[in-house]
């Protein structure tokens, strides 16, 4: 389950919340069900409807200097850039078997909870993939139509 960590609760997050946490310098955090948060929502349609991929990552070399970090796991959206990004903020949220639906009338998205690395995509949909250690193919995470 992807989980969204805020430093207060969104709006709605009530059905969504996990649990919280205190962190030793930022305080009490929100850790809820991704599902729920209208940012998660946002960038995750954002990242397949356009193509985007994973997050660069840095780390200090020990003088300050960020050096890039190799990364181990890949994730890369089946869209373009400049393709339109749907409006999932008022999406209702089910669980429908094994994924997590949000349905916003025009577009619906869909968040694997159980990975299958042979599932296939349909024609109709755009996907989130990625690939890890011991998963060289891309696995679906998400899909968008």
């Amino acid at each position: 389950m992807p989980l969204s960590y805020r430093s207060a609760p969104f709006a709605g997050s009530e059905a969504f919340l996990v649990g919280t946490s205190e962190h030793g310098v930022l305080g009490k955090r929100w850790f809820a069900d991704a599902a729920g948060d209208p940012v998660y929502r946002s960038v995750l349609a954002a990242t397949i409807a356009q193509g985007g991929r994973e997050a660069d990552e840095f780390s200090d070399d020990g003088t300050g200097a960020l050096v890039p970090r190799d990364l181990s796991t890949r994730v890369r959206g089946s869209g373009e850039p400049g393709r339109l990004i749907p409006d999932l903020s008022a999406a209702t949220v089910s669980a429908v078997g094994h994924l997590t639906r949000l349905d916003a009338d025009s577009s619906v998205l869909d968040i694997l909870r159980i990975v299958d690395p042979a599932a296939v995509e349909r024609d109709d949909q755009l996907t989130l993939r990625a690939t890890w250690p011991g998963q060289t193919m891309p696995a679906i995470l998400a899909t968008l139509e």
